[in-house]
């Protein structure tokens, strides 16, 4: 007597989730490159080529200026590291050429005060570049700790690439953005 031994049927296809990417924000001299794998891992790579930030002069000497530069699928996300190599120059002279610049990445834009704080820098935190002649960078390591931005209801959560700085007034200026930002994510799926 003979034995059968039943293969089971298993479907096999890419998880509903596997083309999910952002979207890069509509501004000039800005560029995405999308990695992924088809369990939802991530890595975004944002490239500013002499992108301007207009850097308002607001009352008290300070400084303040943010701009939406990616917006994640509708999706519960998980942040697991973000990167930046950024290089800063003002572009006219009402900026102070020393000016005590930080810049953080947030899901909101930054607010007319000198510091980035709360969703103003929930992706990457306050980081310094302050200016030497009228030039900074911004670079940042991943953190040890996971960051999470979870986007749990239908709206999609918009990344802002801020800056502030505490200087003495001079009018409102701008900042020209060279560099990478590179954001390591896993879409965890929709409700």
């Amino acid at each position: 007597m003979s034995v059968l031994n039943s293969t089971p049927n298993i479907a096999r296809g890419r998880p509903t989730n596997a083309n999910e990417v952002g979207t890069v924000a509509a501004v000039a001299g800005l560029s995405v490159k999308e990695y992924g794998e088809s369990i939802g891992l991530r890595q975004t790579q944002l490239t500013f080529t002499n992108v301007k930030q207009v850097f308002t002069d607001a009352t008290g000497n300070i400084y303040y200026g943010g701009t939406k530069v990616y917006t994640f699928p509708t999706s519960s996300l998980l942040i697991l590291g973000t990167v930046t190599s950024l290089a800063i120059a003002r572009v006219g002279a009402l900026l102070p050429a020393t000016a005590s610049v930080v810049g953080s990445i947030g899901t909101a834009t930054a607010a007319a005060d000198a510091t980035l704080t709360s969703t103003e820098a929930d992706i990457v935190a306050s980081t310094a570049a302050t200016l030497t002649s009228g030039a900074g960078t911004m670079y940042n390591a991943p953190s040890a700790t996971l960051s999470i931005a979870a986007s749990t209801s239908a709206t999609a959560k918009d990344v802002y690439l801020n800056w502030a700085a505490s200087a003495t007034s001079g009018g409102t200026d701008a900042l020209t953005i060279n560099g990478t930002v590179t954001i390591t994510w896993v879409a965890l799926g929709s409700r």
